[in-house]
């Protein structure tokens, strides 16, 4: 059963799996979803680097590739900042 998260839950999700390395292939989703809009804003934020994300401007779909993602030294300290 899907439930909401904070952005900053989201983020923290994200950013340790780049860390860990999770990601080994690329995905098509959905660009209203959650995980779309996190990639985005990390990438806006310049919390990764060497992300992928498609613009899905007339798709039903778009494009995130993570695979070479890493975490800037911003995604480290948003980590370290928002871990338990």
């Amino acid at each position: 059963m899907a439930h909401n998260v904070s952005l900053t839950q989201a983020l923290q999700g994200l950013l340790n799996d780049v860390a860990q390395h999770h990601f080994h292939e690329a995905r098509q989703i959905n660009p209203d979803s959650m995980f779309y809009q996190t990639v985005q804003y990390a990438i806006k934020k310049e919390l990764l680097t060497a992300a992928t994300i498609e613009d899905p401007q007339g798709k039903a779909m778009a494009g995130v590739d993570l695979r070479a993602a890493q975490l800037t030294s911003g995604g480290k300290k948003f980590l370290a900042t928002h871990s338990a």
